[in-house]
């Protein structure tokens, strides 16, 4: 008969995993650590307790934007919205198309608005194709920027 274990159990015991504490014994002295050899949704586990050991923000740069939306979905599952937030591309399909989502515009901006005024830490989430694209509304926005970021705030209180 198998064991069920519940979710909180199940992070706790990763949290005390010494392949977590190696992990975060690495990072201070290192900026960049890449971890091989997780599968699932244990990278979402993992992620969460080395975020909860040692909270700070941490950029977790997935394969392409499949993989990384499943991963931003277990994160989100284990600790919530506040502390994940998913950086996505500025376009529908891919940039060289060139046609813009005004939602996942939005979704950057709030995030580079939240880089920009708090320092309380964060998990994001990314793929290579969305880091690679030149933030979009520095072009559209010029100068406005902090209206931007205020309009966004705006938006999540009310919502």
């Amino acid at each position: 008969m198998v064991e069920t274990i519940k979710i909180d159990k199940l992070q706790l015991r990763v949290e005390k995993h010494p392949n977590v504490a190696a992990a975060d014994s690495l990072l201070k002295n290192v900026n960049i650590l890449s971890v091989k050899g997780l599968h699932g949704s244990s990278r979402a586990i993992f992620a969460v307790g080395m975020y909860r050991k040692h909270p700070r923000t941490y950029l977790y740069i997935l394969n392409d934007a499949e993989t990384a939306g499943y991963f931003y979905h277990d994160v989100l599952q284990l600790i919530g919205p506040g502390d994940v937030m998913f950086f996505p591309s500025a376009y529908k399909r891919a940039a060289k198309y060139g046609q813009p989502d005004a939602a996942n515009e939005v979704l950057r901006t709030e995030l580079l608005c939240r880089l920009q005024g708090e320092s309380s830490p964060l998990i994001i989430v990314s793929f290579p194709d969305a880091l690679a694209e030149k933030k979009p509304f520095q072009q559209c926005y010029s100068g406005r920027i902090h209206l931007m970021c205020r309009w966004v705030k705006g938006l999540i209180r009310h919502s």
